[in-house]
């Protein structure tokens, strides 16, 4: 490549950078959409290694499977605490994150719990007291 076909190519990305900071600094929107984007990348991170300090996700739905079977002596406070219990081993606002929740909610949809849909999922974690994005209480 020559000389001037370098200085053209140069010449064109440095065009399109600053045309690119201008747009941002038209449309400040943008550039929050794009800061949302990069804390959400980083809140989805710091979820997944708290829950996975604590046993990882399987250990919610182990631990909810064994206190809210509905055989037997169902104790409603004790699925309760044991759910809030599982669940609050992460950063009280992760349940809030939409991937954080689906990932939550797949897993313990997927325990085998009897008569748990996600609809029942989220009436029980809201009237647990259990924030979360399914359940609405974010």
């Amino acid at each position: 490549m020559s000389h001037t076909s370098t200085l053209i190519v140069l010449a064109g990305v440095l065009l399109l950078a600053a045309a690119s900071v201008d747009a941002a600094a038209a449309h400040p929107l943008a550039g929050r959409q794009l800061r949302q984007l990069m804390q959400q990348g980083s809140k989805y991170d710091q979820c997944n290694q708290a829950f996975n300090k604590a046993g990882g996700r399987s250990s919610i739905e182990s631990r909810m499977k064994a206190a809210c079977a509905l055989e037997g002596n169902f104790d409603i406070n004790k699925c309760c605490g044991e759910a809030k219990s599982a669940m609050s081993v992460a950063p009280a606002d992760c349940l809030c994150d939409p991937a954080v929740w689906s990932e939550v909610e797949n897993g313990i949809l997927g325990a085998g719990i009897n008569g748990l849909t996600s609809s029942t999922l989220k009436d029980f974690t809201k009237g647990c007291g259990i924030k979360n994005r399914g359940a609405g209480t974010c």
